[in-house]
């Protein structure tokens, strides 16, 4: 009983925001379809498109009411146009159209919308993975050269003296060929 009663009470506050939200037009048919102001066509089919992709079809779970192909949705999407057509804004079509079905939530997230961040996760993780076990092997491979007095890019450390000598050795070979 307390239910239906909080269910009722939750109608009726739904139904008075949605009046005021609205406005007369919601007290008199006549005047819902009448034009508001003069509305481009272009803005008209901009906000049309707008709300069709953007709210979620009660008729076809998980899909706007761009994406159902439910009779039922294509009549609202004629509304959306006419209504958009007479110069309401995206707001007041919105409230029109919850009130029609309050315990329906239009604004949402299609079904699969954010699916493809799994993979991406996924794909961003193992990568940190990799570089952290790269410059962790890295930094162990290095150790180990230079406490075998090799340097880090795998080339013995050499005397200086025995590079010059070895640089004499070469100019006279190459003297020799030449």
């Amino acid at each position: 009983m307390h239910r239906v009663r909080a269910l009722e009470a939750l109608v009726a506050s739904v139904a008075l925001v949605v009046l005021f939200a609205v406005g007369p037009a919601a007290a008199d048919p006549a005047a819902a379809d009448a034009p508001r102001a003069t509305v481009s066509s272009e803005s008209a089919d901009e906000t049309a498109s707008n709300l069709k992709s953007g709210l979620m079809s009660p008729f076809c779970p998980g899909r706007t009411l761009s994406g159902c192909s439910s009779s039922r949705a294509a009549e609202w999407r004629g509304e959306i146009d006419r209504w958009a057509q007479a110069g309401l804004t995206e707001q007041e079509i919105t409230a029109r159209l919850q009130a029609r079905v309050p315990e329906f939530t239009l604004t949402g997230t299609p079904r699969g919308h954010w699916r493809w961040s799994i993979g991406a996760l996924s794909v961003i993780f193992a990568t940190a993975l990799l570089v952290l076990f790269a410059r962790r092997s890295r930094t162990r491979r290095d150790a180990s050269l230079e406490r075998d007095g090799l340097s880090g890019d795998s080339t013995p450390l050499r005397d200086p003296d025995e590079d010059d000598r070895l640089d004499d050795l070469l100019d006279d070979e190459l003297a020799a060929l030449g």
